[in-house]
């Protein structure tokens, strides 16, 4: 078959035939090739239009303009022109692309541009058209050079006229980049030569192949005109046996030369056909070995043909009808469209080539990359394609390298690490996005630059060398340095050097990944604070002080000086807390906190030792009367008012104080001594200071004794319930007694209340002794109504322990039901600080045991922070005025009129009133005449024993 083309000519040789598919394919090439260079062109014309005298730009436009316009018209002459030689149109070819590249060469030595953008913007059009002109010029390698050369002449010798070749990198890298440019070009015009050549070959055998067909057909009539001839003869010698006889020899003889041409041809026949069956296997596995693949496919019949497709397609067959479908069927989903989009775009005759990548479905389900790259070679009278032929190959390992490349270099850029990669001598090659970020350099500040450029100091000198040391001998450092950033702010910063070794077992790179420390020590600094320092009130915490606190005693025994430790307590901190909220709480910290750090200011530590407890050391001077001074200092500051909520509260404290080496030498000693002290300072009313002294020591080992014999005192019935009276105002009767618990000690004697039940609190024994009082007392008063002492009611105090404790309903359900007593005639007193923790959950209790006819009553009310909205939630029944404010009821103004307002607000919420610690009847007249109804006190009676307080009831009753 013959290749009808534009550049067809006289029969030429093989090179020749390969040199005019160059020039074919150099003139298709080469369109948009010159398409680029007018846009150039004109780019060049408004950039430099005020640069350059008018008539010149314009006569180097026009010329930019007719060379493409000449080269495209030279090769539309030539592709009609058969009579043109061979070496005429290479001339031309090569001739038409060396103007073009001197034509710009002659713009750079015109403009010969001095800034900086004109000279990037220049030589990036140059270098851009060189670049482009690997793909449209390579086809033809003298094309590309001269235009190459042409283009880049100028550019050299601008970069050898003004850069200094010893200094600059610009010459080198220009050379690198040309170097680099001719060799894409070479790769590229092997690729185009060996993809025309194998077209070439293909096309030279399907010719070889028509020629034998066709000799074989003539000599196949040629022996059927033989035969023929042999039948006639046979008929002529019936009719002529006489001169068949003359002639049979001859005959005979010439019958004799066509079997042996018949054979000759036959076994020419079969030679050929072997030989094309040996040239089909040698191409076959050809394709085989280099991964390629034929297809063919006929449009018309919508059927394709196709070599080595099985795994492809899943199918053996050679064939395959409705293609388009078969392939939608096969392809990857996201790949059909792009791929069905290339082929119609080839097959409208907007593409010369059809090549597309595409996912393609195995056997087993999994997918892999294919490149099909495909032409159309034959047309119907419409111009419409009929047949297409084209290769295919698998490009899964070259994708999946690909991806590898891209993957790694997403990751180069995007890890959280600064990286550098260094030549063997220090220089940058390479960093990533994070170097740039931690270090402000910008790349090209840092490519190509030695490390110690970016920052010279002999402290760096001298640490790269034993770095350089290490390294040589491990391959491996790691550590920390101290780095300056591109704004001249130090950091520090951890580095670790890897390194990489040739073949050659020689060191080729270092890779190194930098760490900014800065923000770990800023933590570290933070997590230090917060381990040693009180994040409320900023001073430091027990931890903390306790080595201070070491650290002052040593100090104060080696220069023979006394130091005092105070231990400060806020009195009433956890009502405060409770009434106010946590919020409050804090302010009231924080504001004692600074107070105190202003008293004493020149101690060696003031701490936050517990939630509101301080801890101040203090050296001083032989004389004690300072120590003293500072705790009334301390006690006066802290008195001053705190505005809480529009309120002004006044803080109290309970100050211990001991003394090295006048109490003791040892650290923790003192620290109990302290602790002692300031026990003693709250057992007196708090808001004082107490010095540690021997007999508190004494106190302390009393009141574990005491402690002992507590844990015994229920057990032997040491516990007795005494009853105080209550009398209604209105009828003079006793309505009800208040239980009051007694210990009374086989060696002590009766011990008050005051004593033990703090301590029965501590150790968890308040809930038992709460118990027995509880069922001792509605026992006691189910019995006086049995002896006809009337309904008498009976009160008794419950702890915020019990009515915590779980089960306490059940307990108090079951002690009722046993004593058989009337739940309406037992009351329960809770105190104001009670109500005030836990709010909700303490109503919830509360309503509970209203629910079970139980009453309630507030004691002590008045002495605490309770809020009169939180007041009227709370299911109680009675209001019980604190004594402090009836002592002097008719002496104080002040308690008179609180007295009054609470019996009023207490009858406007439809509770009742009972005032406690009436001892006069002044008192007793002045309750009756506010309409208080119950009365509680030594006027009426002292707590009685049971046996007392049934000769009362009687002569109550009587």
């Amino acid at each position: 078959m013959k290749s009808k083309n534009a550049f067809e000519d006289e029969r030429l040789t093989p090179d020749t035939e390969l040199l005019k598919a160059q020039l074919k394919r150099l003139a298709v090439e080469s369109k948009a090739f010159y398409t680029l260079s007018l846009l150039a062109s004109l780019v060049i014309l408004v950039s430099f239009w005020q640069q350059l005298p008018t008539h010149i730009i314009i006569a180097w436009f026009a010329l930019q303009c007719c060379l493409p316009l000449g080269q495209l018209g030279f090769y539309s002459f030539i592709a009609g022109n058969k009579k043109v030689p061979m070496s005429a149109k290479v001339a031309f070819t090569v001739f038409g692309s060396g103007i073009s590249g001197l034509a710009w060469s002659a713009i750079v030595f015109l403009i010969s541009p001095v800034n900086a953008h004109d000279q990037a913007l220049l030589f990036t059009l140059v270098a851009a058209l060189a670049v482009y002109a690997t793909a449209a010029l390579s086809a033809y390698m003298p094309a590309f050079i001269s235009f190459t050369a042409g283009a880049l002449l100028a550019p050299f010798l601008h970069l050898l006229h003004d850069y200094d070749i010893s200094k600059d990198s610009l010459p080198f890298v220009a050379t690198l980049f040309s170097v680099f440019l001719v060799y894409s070009a070479i790769r590229i015009n092997r690729s185009i030569v060996l993809a025309l050549k194998y077209r070439s070959d293909k096309e030279a055998l399907i010719d070889t192949l028509t020629n034998t067909m066709t000799q074989t057909d003539k000599l196949n009539q040629d022996l059927i005109q033989e035969v023929q001839q042999r039948v006639t003869a046979e008929l002529n010698l019936k009719h002529t046996h006489e001169q068949l006889e003359k002639t049979v020899d001859a005959r005979t003889h010439e019958l004799q030369q066509a079997n042996a041409l018949l054979e000759q041809e036959m076994t020419l026949h079969k030679d050929t056909t072997k030989a094309l069956l040996n040239s089909q296997n040698r191409l076959s596995k050809s394709m085989e070995v280099s991964h390629l693949g034929l297809w063919e496919w006929d449009l018309d019949n919508d059927c394709i043909y196709h070599s080595h497709f099985h795994k492809l397609f899943g199918s053996s067959n050679t064939t395959t009808s409705q293609f388009l479908r078969h392939l939608k069927n096969n392809t990857h989903p996201d790949d059909f469209r792009s791929a069905r989009k290339a082929l119609i775009a080839h097959m409208r005759g907007n593409t010369e080539q059809y090549l597309v990548r595409y996912r393609i479905r195995q056997e087993d389900g999994s997918w892999s990359w294919f490149e099909d790259s495909g032409q159309t070679v034959e047309w119907n009278d419409k111009g419409r394609s009929v047949r297409m032929l084209g290769t295919r190959r698998d490009v899964s390992r070259e994708m999946e390298h690909t991806e590898q490349l891209k993957l790694g270099s997403i990751v180069f850029q995007n890890t959280t690490e600064a990286i550098a990669i260094l030549d063997k001598r220090f220089h940058f090659m390479m960093i990533n996005n994070s170097f740039i970020t931690m270090t402000g350099y910008d790349s090209d500040e840092v490519i190509g630059k030695h490390t110690m450029d970016l920052g010279d100091s002999l402290e760096k000198r001298d640490t790269l060398k034993a770095i350089t040391k290490e390294l040589e001998q491990s391959d491996f450092w790691q550590g920390e340095i101290t780095d300056q950033r591109k704004s001249g702010s130090a950091y520090p910063m951890w580095l670790k050097i890897n390194v990489v070794r040739d073949k050659a077992n020689k060191i080729s790179h270092y890779i190194c990944l930098l760490s900014d420390l800065t923000a770990r020590k800023e933590v570290d600094r933070k997590l230090r604070y917060l381990t040693y320092y009180d994040k409320l009130t900023g001073l430091v915490n027990r931890d903390l002080f306790m080595d201070r606190l070491h650290s002052s005693l040593q100090h104060s025994h080696r220069s023979d000086t006394p130091l005092a430790l105070f231990l400060i307590n806020l009195d009433r901190f956890k009502l405060i807390n409770d009434t106010f909220g946590h919020a409050a709480g804090d302010r009231v910290l924080r504001t004692a906190a600074e107070r105190l750090s202003q008293i004493f200011n020149d101690a060696d530590t003031v701490s936050r030792y517990n939630s509101d407890e301080f801890a101040i050391a203090v050296e001083f001077d032989q004389d004690i009367a300072d120590i003293e001074k500072k705790a009334r200092k301390a006690i006066e500051v802290l008195n001053i008012p705190v505005q809480i909520e529009n309120k002004d509260l006044i803080l109290s404290a309970s100050i211990g104080i001991s003394i090295s080496p006048l109490h003791t030498k040892g650290m923790h000693t003192l620290i109990n001594q302290a602790e002692l002290a300031r026990n003693q300072a709250k057992t007196m009313g708090g808001n004082v200071f107490h010095l540690y002294s021997e007999h508190l020591g004494d106190s302390s080992a009393e009141r574990l004794h005491l402690e002992n014999e507590l844990h015994n005192a229920l057990e032997k019935h040491q516990f007795e319930v005494f009853y105080q009276p209550k009398q209604s105002l209105k009828s003079n009767r006793i309505e009800s007694a208040e239980a009051l618990i007694r210990w009374n000690h086989p060696t002590h004697g009766l011990i008050s209340p005051v004593k033990f039940i703090p301590l029965a609190e501590e150790i968890g024994l308040i809930n038992k002794i709460g118990e027995f009082v509880l069922r001792t007392a509605c026992i006691q008063a189910r019995r006086w109504s049995s002896r006809g002492y009337g309904d008498l009611k009976v009160s008794v105090n419950l702890s915020a322990q019990q009515l915590k404790a779980e089960g306490f309903m059940r307990l108090l359900e079951t002690i009722i039901q046993e004593a058989e007593l009337a739940p309406q005639r037992l009351t329960l007193e809770i105190t104001e600080s009670l109500l005030m923790d836990d709010v909700e959950g303490t109503i919830r209790k509360l309503q509970e045991i209203r629910d079970l006819g139980v009453g309630l009553s507030i004691d002590d009310f008045g002495t605490g922070y309770s809020s009169l909205s939180y007041l009227k939630r709370f299911p109680i029944d009675i209001l019980k005025i604190d004594q402090s404010f009836i002592k002097d009821i008719n002496n104080n103004s002040d308690d008179a009129a609180i007295t009054k307002a609470i019996i009023a607000m207490a009858h406007s919420l439809d509770l009742r009133v009972i005032a406690e610690g009436v001892e006069t009847i002044e008192s007793r007249e002045f309750l009756r005449d506010q309409n208080c109804d119950l009365i509680q006190g030594f006027l009426v009676s002292r707590p009685l024993t049971n046996d007392q307080m049934q000769v009362l009831l009687a002569d109550n009753v009587a």
